[in-house]
């Protein structure tokens, strides 16, 4: 999973995923920003799941 990459480059890589799901690059259509970060979720398992934790408690300001 990356344990040996640094915390930046994780923290890139969600962001630009959520990026790509959030244009609608990844899929047919655009999708809110609530949609992205539950694919995120479900995909926990690809990134680091401390992180998705931390994110978690932050997006629920969002709502």
């Amino acid at each position: 999973m990356g344990t040996d990459m640094p915390f930046l480059a994780k923290l890139l890589s969600i962001s630009h995923y959520f990026e790509l799901l959030l244009g609608g690059e990844l899929s047919i259509r655009e999708r809110s920003y609530k949609e992205c970060f539950h694919k995120i979720v479900q995909e926990k398992g690809k990134f680091d799941p401390a992180l998705i934790e931390a994110l978690k408690s932050s997006f629920i300001y969002l709502a």
